[in-house]
């Protein structure tokens, strides 16, 4: 009998999906149940890990990126630390990027207005 053949998506979310489909047609007691788990979540790190890596590749080719420490000191001007020293930015806007996805959420002085957050 031939070895299965692991043919798992290309995104760690994908990947859950698939391996919980394919965990509920093997069935099996809860040992078994329980190593499947452990091999998604292996799976579904690693895909993690190497769309990270592809992705800030493909940022550094592009734009240059480094990991910082920032704190506003007025409303246009930022303190940055990093590994170069510190610097002062200071612009009529001002942007950070911190990764995440924003999040609307009713303004909390109940005028009918949103506030955007970050998670």
């Amino acid at each position: 009998m031939a070895a299965p053949v692991s043919m798992s998506p290309a995104s760690p979310q994908k990947s859950l999906e698939y391996s919980a489909r394919l965990s509920a047609e093997a069935g099996g007691d809860f040992a078994a149940k329980a190593e499947r788990y452990r091999a998604a979540i292996a799976e579904k790190r690693r895909l993690t890990a190497m769309l990270r890596a592809k992705n800030y590749a493909r940022q550094q080719a592009q734009v240059p990126s480094s990991s910082m420490e920032a704190s506003f000191i007025d409303a246009h001007t930022v303190r940055i630390v990093g590994a170069d020293g510190e610097q002062r930015v200071t612009a009529e806007r001002i942007f950070i990027n911190t990764g995440r996805a924003s999040l609307r959420t009713a303004d909390p002085r109940g005028k009918g207005k949103y506030t955007r957050l970050h998670e």
